[in-house]
């Protein structure tokens, strides 16, 4: 795939638990390929070779994940009233975000809503050809 002359890359949300799928590691011979944009819970993106978090389930990011979980539900209440009405995030949003809070935190990550955003606040920059990552 690298010596394809098109330019494979992957967009992650935050803490979606489903581009990470499958795992890569040394069972399954599984690699995930191209650079992957990474956006964070303030939609700011990152273009990035491995993406961050790559052991999904660690205790360690239980407590992080959990409070992006709480600031993505404080958020989309926030959305609509100070960035514009075409972002107000729907009762169903919301409550599948309230879900992730007391489940597992990637599944509202998944939504593509955040996906929207993600491109849509995304700086211009970020998806211009750059000579260094050899795109």
């Amino acid at each position: 795939m690298e010596s394809s002359r098109r330019k494979y890359f992957r967009i992650v949300y935050c803490n979606d638990l489903v581009p990470r799928v499958p795992w890569d590691n040394s069972w399954s011979d599984f690699q995930h390929f191209g650079k992957c944009i990474y956006f964070n819970s303030l939609y700011r993106g990152d273009i990035v070779d491995e993406v961050p978090n790559k052991n999904y389930f660690s205790v360690f990011m239980f407590i992080p994940k959990k409070m992006i979980c709480v600031w993505e539900l404080m958020r989309g209440f926030g959305m609509g009233m100070f960035i514009g009405r075409e972002y107000k995030e729907l009762k169903v949003m919301r409550a599948v975000r309230l879900m992730g809070i007391f489940s597992i935190a990637g599944l509202p990550a998944h939504a593509p809503l955040d996906y929207v955003n993600s491109t849509r606040f995304a700086s211009p920059d970020l998806y211009a050809p750059k000579p260094w990552l050899r795109q």
